[in-house]
């Protein structure tokens, strides 16, 4: 009777045991890097000759881009282990250079290692002394081109976008691993903002002097009825890529 008492109660330690490594393991911290990049957007058929096809009447190019970023929350939900919320707590407004993936200061997240099924990412923009997204390009107007114009779109909305992450080449889960650094790439899709912008909508654009140069000007005050357009797909333009 006591070996078998003996044996009970050493089956219960071992369960513990493995019990609290399994919580152990799941709570062991992973460090996760975010990055950010510009997905540029070219628009027009230029032919051999430097000149456009009749269907396109210009060439529009949106290669620039930047954000302000003023908290990321990071929303996870694991097959095993709890539930993964947080906010991060930047003691100022982190500037994202979208063209070069150069940022104010780097952003980087202990996050506790699991297989996640579902990850979503939120960006809380900030208005900080400039516009929270900004994206920039060149619209080459003229038959052969003559004539250089930039283009500058301005959100002024500080607001939250919620993006879901997916793996890259969607595999399935997302794994987070405590041995391995892994990368979150935010992107920012040019094409999807300006999906609905035509060429003559840009040609018959109000053009403005910003920093000397002659510039259309996109925001809720210059060229609100392009502005519209594309502020509605602002939020549809991002993405958050795992690898």
């Amino acid at each position: 009777m006591k070996a078998l008492k003996n044996n009970i109660l050493f089956l219960l330690v071992l369960l513990l045991l493995l019990t609290s490594c399994e919580k152990d393991e799941h709570t062991l911290p992973a460090k996760v890097n975010f990055e950010f990049e510009l997905i540029s957007y070219d628009y027009g058929e230029i032919s051999k000759t430097g000149t456009v096809s009749d269907k396109s009447q210009g060439n529009l190019e949106v290669n620039h881009g930047t954000l302000n970023i003023g908290s990321i929350e990071f929303d996870g939900r694991r097959e095993q282990g709890k539930d993964i919320y947080f906010e991060s707590n930047f003691s100022e407004a982190v500037f994202a250079n979208l063209s070069t993936g150069q940022c104010s200061k780097p952003i980087s997240f202990d996050i506790p290692q699991g297989v996640y099924k579902f990850i979503e990412i939120n960006l809380n923009l900030l208005d900080n002394n400039g516009a929270p997204l900004m994206l920039e390009g060149t619209l080459r107007r003229g038959m052969p081109f003559e004539d250089d114009i930039l283009i500058r779109f301005e959100y002024p909305i500080a607001e939250r976008i919620r993006i879901k992450a997916e793996p890259k080449n969607n595999t399935g889960s997302i794994v987070i691993k405590k041995d391995v650094t892994s990368t979150f790439t935010i992107k920012v899709d040019a094409g999807v903002v300006f999906r609905f912008v035509n060429m003559n909508m840009l040609m018959n654009a109000e053009i403005f002097t910003f920093e000397e140069e002659k510039t259309i000007i996109i925001n809720q005050e210059k060229n609100n009825d392009i502005f519209n357009l594309i502020a509605s797909q602002v939020e549809k333009s991002f993405t958050a890529v795992f690898k």
